[in-house]
């Protein structure tokens, strides 16, 4: 995540980074920054770094259209559609757009998470 802090205003923003950051509870620190550093600078290696490529053009799509967040997306909306660009950039899935999926309501959560916990003492 090196280049991250030198992004596009509009795509290194919270939302964006959040998901990236608890997954690196769960998976490989080496791949989460390459797909940060691809979201942050746009310099694909290749066809396995499209969901990375495509949640960078959403983002800057939005931002220079000034679309309002209603349209463009709140921070959660945000957020959803890093995480789906993450999930198939780590399942190796070649994507052209974020279409909604049924993804989990956290698909990295953080060991020792209260809310975690407590649900798992429901079960």
């Amino acid at each position: 995540m090196q280049n991250f802090h030198k992004g596009i205003k509009g795509v290194c923003i919270a939302p964006v980074m959040a998901p990236i950051v608890r997954a690196t509870y769960t998976q490989d620190h080496q791949r989460l920054m390459h797909f940060a550093d691809v979201v942050a600078t746009g310099m694909a290696e290749g066809g396995g770094d499209s969901p990375a490529v495509v949640l960078r053009n959403w983002l800057i799509a939005g931002r220079e259209k000034g679309l309002s967040s209603r349209i463009y997306g709140d921070r959660n909306g945000i957020y959803k559609k890093t995480t789906i660009a993450l999930l198939a950039y780590i399942k190796g899935e070649t994507i052209q757009h974020l279409n909604r999926r049924d993804i989990e309501e956290e698909a990295f959560p953080i060991p020792h998470d209260v809310k975690i916990k407590k649900e798992e003492e429901a079960k």
